[in-house]
């Protein structure tokens, strides 16, 4: 996993994914595509979560 992808990256490709899964009849690969979306969700999470983190302890510094 790319720790510096960017959440805007992120959202992109989960939309991406999200529209070609509308698309797809085969039910093995729409499930493993749900999954790779999922996982995308999970990662923008992760980096949202990091971001908001970063951000807290940078206003907590510059309070101290």
């Amino acid at each position: 996993m790319d720790q510096s992808e960017e959440p805007r990256e992120l959202a992109r490709r989960i939309e991406q994914a999200s529209r070609i899964a509308s698309r797809i009849n085969d039910q093995t690969t729409l499930e493993r595509l749900l999954g790779f979306v999922e996982e995308l969700k999970r990662r923008l999470r992760q980096r949202l979560a990091a971001r908001q983190a970063k951000e807290e302890i940078r206003a907590r510094a510059r309070e101290l």
